[in-house]
């Protein structure tokens, strides 16, 4: 598991979700996704922008 459900300190009616020791480690393992996808990638900066804000378009419309 990635999250834990437990509830707030200062309120026992909020309800928060944390990360386990799993969930911190592959957080961190994605940090270097865009890194890795940027040296795949033979995009310029302006075009990586406009895919950036098409894919959202997209993902805009699915939902």
């Amino acid at each position: 598991m990635w999250m834990e459900r437990g509830r707030s300190e200062t309120d026992e009616r909020v309800r928060v979700l944390n990360l386990t020791e799993q969930g911190r480690d592959l957080k961190e393992q994605a940090k270097s996704v865009p890194n890795a996808m940027m040296c795949k990638i033979t995009l310029e900066l302006d075009e990586m922008i406009m895919l950036k804000k098409l894919c959202g378009k997209v993902l805009d419309n699915l939902s």
